[in-house]
């Protein structure tokens, strides 16, 4: 069986904006071919998110995220995702 070539350019800038509060923003494209004889179309996904970091003491975290992606396809309707997630980090 073939198998599908895959590439990835992803980036990711952070910037700590006070003592116990960071931002970060990624984002890139991924590339992804499918042999010829195969069912699947060739595809591109987008992918933008923002987050937070805020350090509530020495121990925990609280993280939050939102981003958007958007897949392409060579032959198909084109997909979008908002996702968004909150969550908590335990520090040792």
């Amino acid at each position: 069986a073939l198998a599908a070539h895959r590439l990835a350019a992803y980036g990711t800038i952070s910037h700590q904006l006070r003592d116990d509060l960071t931002a970060k923003l990624t984002g890139g494209p991924i590339w992804r071919n499918y042999p010829s004889n195969g069912s699947a179309a060739d595809e591109v996904e987008y992918d933008a998110a923002f987050g937070l970091t805020w350090g509530i003491n020495r121990y925990l975290d609280l993280t939050s995220n939102v981003g958007y992606q958007l897949t392409t396809r060579d032959v198909g309707d084109s997909t979008r995702q908002f996702q968004a997630g909150l969550g908590l980090t335990v520090k040792r």
